[in-house]
């Protein structure tokens, strides 16, 4: 069992929700408010916390079982490095406000799927997509943000 996580109550939290949040909730962003919208669309600048914002998806084939579980907890370090994140069947989406540190894990679990045989990929962006999706011109792909940041 992962750090105290029950897979039969991940599993029912993920049939209801979606997703299972897990390790420090304060730092997952769900989206970004009405006013933070505003913000962006009026400044052409992200607004806090968003412009400090990084996400990186760990993702796989397959249902997740209670050793992927123990895997992927153990892999992100989630519960010993203080990120939030978020699990879903198939993927985990792990939260930064630093960019050095989401590169270092992100690095880091690279390494990982590439020497374990891990059936995974992993991949960062910055902010969110409602953001990137209300003004793409201001965006070079999903890392950059181009504009006034």
């Amino acid at each position: 069992m992962a750090q105290g996580l029950d897979f039969q109550s991940v599993l029912k939290e993920l049939h209801r929700f979606g997703w299972f949040p897990f390790g420090d909730e304060d730092k997952i962003c769900d989206s970004p408010s009405e006013s933070q919208k505003e913000f962006y669309v009026n400044n052409h600048k992200l607004p806090e916390p968003c412009n400090r914002c990084y996400k990186l998806t760990i993702s796989w084939r397959g249902e997740l079982t209670e050793e992927m579980l123990d895997e992927i907890v153990e892999l992100t370090g989630v519960f010993r490095n203080g990120f939030g994140a978020k699990l879903k069947d198939g993927a985990c989406v792990l939260y930064f406000r630093d960019r050095g540190a989401m590169l270092q894990k992100f690095h880091a679990i690279q390494d990982y799927i590439n020497k374990s045989g891990f059936s995974g990929a992993v991949k960062w962006v910055k902010a969110c997509r409602p953001l990137r999706n209300l003004l793409p011109e201001l965006w070079s792909g999903d890392k950059e943000f181009v504009f006034g940041d």
